[in-house]
């Protein structure tokens, strides 16, 4: 009996010296790629900047190292967009597949649409959502007031909502996976409808960069029908 329970703390210590290599391998070959990815980032910051100021005007910096942080911080966030693909595939390849709970066909399947719905959201935000809901706020302005927006505060607020809004597009990757766990069910998916949609409104209203109904509209909408799609992929699943 002492020699299985030898064995089992052997196991268990190979175990989690393996899990701490792959997490240590995943950090470093991420950091590589971010790094690679934000000085691809550098020269598309002229772009971004430019489409981003379009309905405010112009930007100010209200410290010396504002304007060169805010260019560091988005070839930051642009690193982790273009190396996002390999760390779900990473994460899923050695943290999900070896537990044999989907097959290799599974996980590339669900590695593509989770890519695609995060690229998805995040591009719906800042091209649809964004210009809208800006435009909508300053609308509340007079001519006696001029608007000014600190370049540091304006491109963190932009970049965490769109990287936010693409994460809020992974839900029916996170749903699928607990289905396919057995945790929940496509019945109890269903059953939760109203309240799931009663939260996917609050969220808007609390995430939503303008107060008007037409934009929270726009940004919960989308989550209710990732949210429908999901239920009938689940019932699909149970067939």
């Amino acid at each position: 009996m002492l020699n299985n329970l030898d064995l089992d703390i052997e196991r268990l210590h190979k175990s989690f010296w393996i899990l701490l290599k792959r997490f240590r391998n995943l950090f470093f070959i991420s950091a590589i790629l971010i790094a690679i990815g934000a000085v691809i980032t550098y020269f598309s910051i002229p772009y971004f900047m430019e489409y981003i100021s379009k309905p405010v005007g112009k930007l100010i910096f209200l410290t010396p190292i504002e304007a060169f942080m805010t260019q560091m911080k988005l070839c930051l966030m642009g690193g982790i967009y273009l190396a996002w693909p390999y760390i779900i595939f990473y994460f899923s390849k050695n943290f999900i597949l070896p537990t044999k709970i989907i097959s290799k066909k599974t996980m590339w399947i669900g590695i593509i649409f989770a890519v695609l719905l995060f690229y998805s959201g995040s591009l719906f935000a800042f091209f649809v959502i964004f210009p809208v809901g800006i435009r909508f706020l300053l609308s509340f302005g007079a001519p006696e007031i001029e608007p000014l927006f600190s370049i540091g505060k304006y491109v963190t607020f932009v970049s965490m909502f769109v990287f936010i809004f693409g994460l809020l597009f992974e839900m029916p990757i996170v749903l699928l996976a607990l289905v396919r766990l057995g945790i929940i069910n496509s019945k109890q998916l269903a059953s939760q409808r109203k309240r799931a949609i009663l939260g996917f409104f609050i969220l808007a209203m609390l995430v939503s960069p303008s107060t008007d109904v037409f934009t929270q509209c726009t940004m919960a909408i989308p989550l209710v029908v990732l949210y429908e799609i999901t239920i009938w992929i689940a019932r699909l699943w149970k067939k």
